[in-house]
C-alpha cells in the first residue's frame, strides 16, 4: 500500500469522521504493508481494534535501533499469510452479519491476479459491513518483482455495478462554466470506492456516483454533446 495513500487519506477520513460514531470499531487492513493505517486508526480512534493481513513477514522487521516492528504498535493482531488463503476464512455465513465494521483494501487488489481479485470484491460484504477499496487506474510497477507488482488493471464498472460508490473531486466553475473533476486532473488517476450502508451525502467535500447514476450519465452523453452541472 503506497501509491494512492495522499490521495485517499481525505475522503476516507472524511467520510468517516461523519458517519462512524462507534468510538471501538474493529478494523480489517488488507495487506497492511508499513502499517501507516493502522497508525492513523489508531491515532483517531484509539479504542479501535486494528487487524491486519500481510503477505510478507518482513514488512514487520524492526528498524535498525528498534526492538519492535513498524506494525507491532498498529495492529493487535496481523496474518501474515498470502490475502487469497486467509480472507476467504474471515468471511462469515451469508445469513450472519459481518465480523468487521470497516475493511480497507488500499493500493492492494492490483496486486492479485484478476480472478483472485474478483473473489475478493465478491466476498468483501460477508467479512465487513464498510468497505474502502483504491486502486490505480493506470497499470503501474508492471516490471516490479514479488508483491510490488501490478498484475490486474480495474475499471470504475468493476465496481459500480458490485453496489459500491465512487468518491470524485468536487466539481469547479471556471469562466461560469461548472464541471466534474477526475482525480487524474490532480496528476493521479485511481479509483477509490466505498461499499456499504452509508450514502455520504453529508460528505460534501467530494461528488459520490453510484451505479444508477453512472448508467444515466452514459444515457444522457450517448444522446450528444452537452454541458452538465455536477
Amino acid at each position: 500500500m503506497a501509491h494512492g495513500f495522499g490521495a485517499c487519506f481525505s475522503p476516507i477520513l472524511s467520510a468517516w469522521e461523519r458517519n462512524l460514531h462507534d468510538p471501538a470499531p474493529l478494523v480489517l487492513d488488507v495487506g497492511c504493508g508499513s502499517g501507516i493505517w493502522g497508525s492513523i486508526i489508531k491515532g483517531f480512534w484509539p479504542n479501535a481494534g486494528v487487524h491486519g493481513i500481510e503477505g510478507l513477514r518482513s514488512r514487520n522487521d524492526p528498524m535498525p535501533g528498534c526492538k519492535t516492528g513498524p506494525l507491532d504498535g498498529a495492529y493487535d493482531l496481523v496474518y501474515y499469510d498470502q490475502i487469497q488463503a486467509r480472507f476467504p476464512t474471515l468471511a462469515t455465513e451469508r445469513n450472519e452479519p459481518p465480523t468487521y465494521d470497516v475493511g480497507l483494501c488500499l493500493d492492494v487488489i492490483e496486486h492479485l491476479p484478476t480472478e483472485d481479485g474478483h473473489n475478493l470484491l465478491e466476498l468483501m460484504p460477508r467479512v465487513a459491513l464498510h468497505w474502502f477499496v483504491c486502486t490505480p487506474a493506470v497499470l503501474f510497477c508492471a516490471d516490479a518483482e514479488g508483491y510490488d507488482r501490478h498484475v490486474s488493471l480495474w475499471t470504475e464498472e468493476d465496481f459500480l455495478f458490485r453496489g459500491f460508490k465512487l468518491f470524485k473531486p468536487r466539481a469547479i466553475t471556471l469562466g461560469g462554466v461548472t464541471g466534474g473533476r477526475e482525480w487524474e486532473d490532480f496528476g493521479w488517476p485511481m479509483i477509490l470506492a466505498y461499499r456499504g450502508p452509508w450514502d455520504l451525502a453529508n460528505v460534501s467535500d467530494y461528488r459520490i456516483t453510484s451505479y444508477a447514476q453512472a448508467s444515466h450519465s452514459a444515457a444522457h452523453n450517448a444522446g450528444g454533446p452537452h454541458d452538465e452541472a455536477v
